[in-house]
């Protein structure tokens, strides 16, 4: 019964998802690929636009030029924050595909944070909100067009390592990274490639982007655009085992996954094969679909809270 119910919301939530994009075929594949990743060490140049002050905590934004040319509207990564002094650690959010904010990150885990004294900074990745220029947030990261979509996970990695290098040029505090969905295939990515932060916190987290394409409800518009042009699922997983998470091995010591069995958008089976490659760390299986975030917002909130405490991040 729960798995019937699961199914009939993931697929109401992935018509409505899926509804506002752009009529035309976005497929392209151009064999010269440049599959190298970006990590950046060094502190970038940040221009400051703070917006207001609530009791402790300085809210605003920043920016600074990505390293990865992917379209004009991604030139500058932007990053909204919110900091407070004296700051015990620091999260950084990464949200989901085609989001248009991080209200249902910040719905979960914006007040205990505040209260631990966490510095918050939400990244915005490419073709998303203010990063995306076609009127459809998300439609331009993941899509037909094969090269863009890997040069879009690149883009992410080689932005997110510089806010990395950001925060660790002030902070000792310990770094958390929190992703969802597309944000959690963006994040797991990221502990594949740098060692620099301390936690990896994956939500309802896609892997194997072929696959989920294929096998979804949310892939079913791009999944037609693949077949119309005769290319099959072991093509495309061929040609994106660049940026599937388990195939690498991850460098951060702390994570904590957590999926939902009944999820119609990314396959329990897959995220099983993260877990799986990645040597099973720390896992919370939920009895739902991909709406778990929105109907167990508290239970993520406590299973994530309990994690950090373990781990001596937080207190509450």
């Amino acid at each position: 019964m729960l798995k019937i119910f699961s199914t009939i919301i993931d697929s109401v939530a992935a018509y409505s998802l899926n509804k506002n994009h752009s009529s035309k075929s976005h497929f392209y594949y151009n064999p010269n690929l440049d599959l190298n990743w970006t990590i950046n060490t060094t502190v970038p140049k940040i221009k400051y636009s703070k917006l207001h002050t609530i009791d402790n905590y300085s809210f605003g934004q920043f920016e600074y030029k990505s390293k990865i040319q992917n379209g004009t509207c991604n030139d500058n990564v932007n990053i909204e924050y919110k900091t407070v002094l004296p700051a015990n650690n620091n999260i950084i959010f990464i949200h989901g595909w085609k989001s248009s904010s991080f209200d249902k990150l910040d719905s979960i885990f914006l007040k205990s944070f505040m209260n631990n004294n966490y510095n918050l900074y939400y990244y915005t990745m490419p073709f998303h909100i203010d990063r995306n220029d076609t009127g459809y947030s998300g439609e331009y990261f993941l899509s037909s067009n094969i090269n863009r979509t890997i040069t879009s996970v690149q883009q992410s990695i080689s932005d997110l390592t510089a806010l990395i290098s950001y925060i660790k040029s002030f902070s000792t505090g310990k770094i958390i990274v929190i992703g969802l969905s597309l944000g959690g295939l963006v994040s797991n990515m990221l502990c594949a490639l740098d060692s620099r932060f301390d936690c990896l916190i994956s939500l309802f987290y896609a892997n194997t982007l072929s696959y989920t394409v294929f096998n979804s409800i949310p892939g079913r518009d791009i999944k037609k655009d693949f077949i119309k042009h005769n290319l099959s699922e072991n093509q495309l997983t061929d040609y994106w085992n660049f940026i599937n998470p388990s195939v690498y091995t991850p460098q951060v010591e702390n994570i904590l996954l957590i999926s939902g069995k009944n999820d119609c958008y990314i396959p329990i089976n897959d995220s099983n094969l993260l877990w799986l490659n990645w040597n099973k760390p720390k896992r919370i299986v939920y009895n739902c679909g991909h709406s778990g975030i929105v109907f167990l917002k508290k239970k993520i909130h406590n299973d994530v809270f309990d994690f950090l405490k373990n781990l001596n991040f937080v207190n509450y």
